[in-house]
């Protein structure tokens, strides 16, 4: 009997010091007496000789709390014992909101093997002392709670205080499907409400539906101190620090369709919408080849810039064509409202002489103030585009002034009778030599004239990094250079230069026509090249591959047929 005894007793020590070993080292909560609306945190600390933080499992919490906010973390502690051992202690903060009054159980937490103990939370109402001295409440409001899908909503969230706060937050609603743009900044200023003096700090965001249907808005909220900032484990005194949330009601708006009525291309409900254009001829002489910049300005008054559309002039014609530029979007504030902007530029170039009329853009959009459709329109512009040749006048008067005097010359000194039958015989060969052969010499300075014309083009465009303009002049310049070739992309320029040095830097630029970020493209070495190039003699080979296309460049050029070949757009 002694010795069941003696092994009963062993075995509950053992249990004991089994059971010791599992709780955590310190469990409390700060404060462990709260108002109704406030807020107290559960600390959680263990030490342990290995840096291991375990989960926690903090579900026996949410019944009768609610987990506003969790942290944890690990640090190490110098044991200065004779072992030297180092010890590491874990952490947990759990923040927690009380749901009823009452004398509220903290049930044991588990984490690992181990567990804390069970505390008791004393939750008292707001005595009516503080509910009028220390009032804080957050409001919530949206300027229409039925608005278009994608049209502006906007949301004011509103924290009222008659009594100082401190390490303060507040928090914006969840909107679930929907844009949001928010306002920068805060205001405050002072406002009565039932009598009371309070200050308000008033925040807005900018909400733009994505969708139709209900959209539900989170309740706004706000977290701080109230009072003093000191801790405190007591409350029913005035001059105590409190850990308080507040929350504004929850918001539900209903989104509704664009309405059947709407015959627009592009759905855009704003209050107020401009459209604007501007050109860059500034009067000059367009030639055929001539890159004419055309700019087209949104301003959208209650829409992002986001919403606004682009390649609205993107067009293709026989005669000429219409290459847009990446678009620059632009967001800005003017009070509550969103104003986007959207900027757009598009090259045209011509193939053809001749009249060119351009469309007049149009755009419809939705007023939301009057709800109805409104449409901006500008006006159409008409350009003439002249060959790229020298004027013939100019020519002509050149030929007269050294005739002219070439025959005064004849007629002043001796001899003049036989230099004037001389000047007949001469001037008749000239007639004829004129009336027959301007034709054929035009036939050879034409194409001279157009090539120089076309490589100044070409060298404004590269020395201004613009990398559409100057794969425009590029291929102009290769049909004028190689006239009997298809040139119809940078590929064909590639296999008619047979040049590592220009393919390099042909495929830099056809990369930038295809990169968001166009501006970093810098056309530079690329014209030093064809500066190059068009300054060397053209051999026998050169010459004869301006007749007929090779049948297989590849292997002139010395690239290897199992290579893959560079890609052009």
């Amino acid at each position: 009997m002694s010795a069941y005894r003696s092994h009963l007793v062993y075995c509950l020590a053992a249990l004991l010091q089994f059971s010791s070993a599992c709780k955590a080292d310190a469990t409390y909560l700060q404060p462990d007496s709260v108002y109704l609306g406030d807020v107290t945190e559960l600390v959680i600390e263990y030490d342990n000789s290995i840096p291991s933080l375990y989960s926690l499992d903090s579900s026996a919490l949410e019944a009768d709390f609610e987990i506003i906010d969790r942290k944890s973390r690990i640090f190490r502690l110098d044991d200065t014992g004779e072992a030297n051992e180092v010890i590491h202690r874990m952490q947990w903060r759990l923040q927690l909101l009380p749901r009823k009054i009452g004398k509220l159980s903290v049930p044991a937490l588990y984490f690992s093997d181990k567990s804390t103990p069970p505390l008791t939370l004393e939750v008292a109402p707001v005595p009516p002392s503080l509910q009028s001295s220390h009032r804080v409440f957050v409001e919530m409001k949206a300027d229409t709670l039925t608005p278009y899908l994608g049209q502006q909503t906007q949301i004011g969230m509103q924290l009222y205080s008659n009594t100082p706060l401190s390490n303060g937050r507040m928090f914006e609603p969840q909107t679930g499907d929907a844009l949001v743009h928010r306002q920068l900044g805060e205001k405050i200023f002072s406002a009565s409400s039932n009598g009371q003096d309070f200050e308000v700090t008033q925040r807005g965001i900018a909400l733009f539906p994505r969708s139709p249907g209900k959209l539900r808005l989170t309740p706004a909220s706000y977290r701080g101190r109230i009072g003093n900032a000191a801790n405190s484990n007591q409350a029913g005194s005035e001059n105590t620090g409190r850990s308080i949330l507040r929350r504004s009601q929850p918001l539900e708006l209903e989104v509704r369709n664009p309405p059947a009525e709407f015959s627009g291309r592009f759905w855009l409900p704003a209050r107020r919408i401009e459209l604007s254009q501007s050109w860059n001829e500034s009067g000059k002489l367009l030639r055929v080849g001539d890159s004419l910049d055309w700019t087209l300005t949104i301003v959208a008054h209650g829409l992002p810039a986001e919403s606004l559309p682009q390649n609205l002039l993107a067009m293709e014609s026989g005669r000429f064509r219409v290459y847009a530029d990446q678009a620059r979007r632009i967001n800005r504030f003017e009070g509550s409202q969103i104003v986007g902007r959207l900027e757009q530029r598009f090259a045209v170039i011509a193939n053809q002489p001749g009249e060119i009329a351009l469309p007049a853009p149009v755009l419809k959009w939705w007023d939301v103030v009057s709800d109805s459709e409104k449409r901006v329109q500008l006006e159409g512009k008409t350009f003439t585009f002249i060959e790229a040749v020298a004027p013939a006048g100019t020519r002509t008067e050149l030929e007269r002034g050294t005739v002219v005097g070439w025959i005064t010359g004849l007629f002043s000194g001796q001899g003049a009778g036989l230099r004037i039958l001389w000047s007949i015989l001469l001037l008749a060969v000239l007639l004829v030599l004129i009336k027959l052969l301007p034709s054929r010499i035009a036939a050879i300075v034409n194409p001279l004239l157009q090539r120089r014309r076309l490589s100044l083009r070409l060298k404004r465009s590269c020395l201004s990094n613009d990398a559409a303009a100057t794969r425009a002049a590029l291929l102009e310049w290769g049909r004028a250079r190689w006239p009997r070739q298809a040139i119809g992309g940078l590929a064909q320029i590639d296999r008619q230069l047979g040049s590592c040095e220009l393919s390099a830097q042909l495929k830099s630029l056809d990369a930038a026509l295809y990169s968001r970020r166009q501006g970093d493209w810098s056309g530079e070495q690329l014209w030093r090249q064809i500066s190059a190039l068009q300054r060397s003699p053209v051999t026998g080979a050169q010459a004869r591959n301006n007749d007929l296309p090779r049948l297989y460049p590849a292997s002139s050029s010395g690239i290897r047929f199992n290579q893959r070949p560079a890609i052009y757009r």
